[in-house]
């Protein structure tokens, strides 16, 4: 998955879940939101979950390191009910449409 694309999930989730809400506060600016998905990329990468892959100029991508993190991440997906899946889907679909307005606007890819 490229890195991008779970970095604008991971955004929208911390501004619109509401255990986010909750634990964060809703006044951090984008800045700040920003910073904290890179602390979980980082967090998750150093615990071995994340596997952050770059070469050159490609796009970075991330894959799950272990097999049984993989298991785990199946059977929570598998256990969440509609709304919650609906919601992810929803929080995705508007951070990359969003992404893709403003990249569109700046004229890069």
């Amino acid at each position: 998955v490229p890195l991008e694309a779970v970095h604008l999930l991971w955004t929208k989730l911390l501004m619109t879940e509401e255990n986010a809400l909750e634990e964060l506060g809703d006044g951090l600016t984008t800045s700040q939101v920003q910073k904290r998905v890179r602390f979980i990329s980082e967090a998750l990468s150093s615990l071995g979950i994340l596997h952050v892959i770059e070469k050159g100029n490609e796009t970075t991508m991330v894959e799950i390191h272990h097999e049984m993190h993989k298991a785990c991440a199946a059977k929570m997906s598998k256990e969440m009910d509609w709304d919650g899946e609906r919601r992810w889907h929803e929080a995705f679909a508007s951070s990359y449409l969003k992404k893709k307005t403003e990249s569109d606007r700046n004229g890069s890819k």
